[in-house]
């Protein structure tokens, strides 16, 4: 049977309070602060479970909540949005890093795009080549086809001529 191995590093509640400086029961209404401001934390086997994120956000909460004259429901609320515009700029940055990425690619693909209309310049011009080229072979057999005909037709009249002659020899 395959283990899922988790890549972020987790805590079970007793052990991220320890690390909080909170005891379990301050804890549970920190959670449930973050609850009802819509936050959800991972289940396994009916416990909950605490990420290196969840600890960076109860941090943040509890030295906001240090400073002073803040209810925790406050402090929650406070780090969140707080953390949505860091999200949103995070999300800003990256759309400003995949437009620049697009861009670039866009740069490329005019290069491209520039390259093959050259080829295509090229090819046309061939192609006119070509056409010229082709029009003097048609030219040149037609021409060719007229000397045979003519030297046919020379042959014929040698050749009837020969016929006359040699009937008088006789």
């Amino acid at each position: 049977m395959l283990k899922v191995v988790p890549t972020e590093k987790t805590y079970e509640a007793s052990i991220f309070a320890e690390k909080l400086g909170v005891s379990s029961s301050t804890l549970r209404n920190y959670k449930s602060q973050f609850a009802k401001a819509g936050v959800t934390f991972r289940n396994h086997k009916g416990k909950t479970i605490y990420t290196e994120n969840d600890l960076l956000l109860f941090n943040k909460m509890l030295n906001l909540h240090k400073q002073g004259g803040k209810t925790i429901k406050d402090c929650v609320l406070t780090v969140l949005s707080v953390q949505d515009s860091q999200d949103s700029t995070q999300d800003n940055q990256d759309s400003m890093d995949n437009i620049k990425d697009n861009q670039d690619s866009f740069q490329e693909y005019a290069i491209t795009f520039k390259q093959y209309e050259d080829i295509i310049k090229r090819l046309e011009i061939q192609e006119q080549e070509l056409q010229k080229y082709k029009a003097q072979i048609e030219r040149r057999d037609r021409q060719v086809t007229e000397l045979m005909r003519q030297m046919q037709e020379l042959r014929k009249q040698t050749c009837r001529k020969r016929a006359w002659r040699m009937f008088w020899k006789n």
